[in-house]
């Protein structure tokens, strides 16, 4: 059986992918990130902790893919 818990997690909701990853670019030392169903923009210290501790989520960014245009990636982290 699944269980939920509240966490607290420093950083800002976003309303959508393109949003975070223009703060991201725009703040630098932030990552976006999708947790819980929600898209944040959070400091990298924040996401290394949530990983430290466990917490699945999934870090979103750009990748440029040969032909120079871009694509939003996800890489989830699993709990462990």
């Amino acid at each position: 059986m699944d269980t939920m818990k509240t966490i607290m997690v420093r950083g800002f909701e976003c309303e959508s992918l393109d949003d975070a990853l223009g703060w991201v670019d725009a703040m630098g030392n932030t990552t976006a990130i999708k947790i819980g169903g929600k898209i944040l923009v959070v400091p990298e210290a924040e996401a290394r902790r949530l990983d430290t501790e466990g917490i699945s989520f999934a870090y979103v960014g750009e990748h440029q893919i040969p032909d120079g245009t871009f694509r939003t990636v996800s890489v989830s982290i699993p709990v462990h």
